[in-house]
């Protein structure tokens, strides 16, 4: 009995124009984020081993 790796990846496109929005486009980022590490964590996601990583 063994394991495989399984992979998802999410891709966001942020704004970069030094304009209002880029501050708005980093924050919904950080709480998206912050959620898919809070649904990882939850207990019925234990045995899946999850990391996710966040390289914005």
């Amino acid at each position: 009995m063994g394991y495989k790796t399984a992979k998802l990846e999410v891709y966001g496109y942020l704004s970069n124009h030094n304009s209002d929005q880029d501050d708005a486009d980093q924050q919904a980022w950080e709480m998206f984020a912050a959620e898919v590490r809070e649904m990882a964590a939850r207990p019925e996601y234990a045995d899946l081993n999850l990391m996710v990583n966040d390289w914005t």
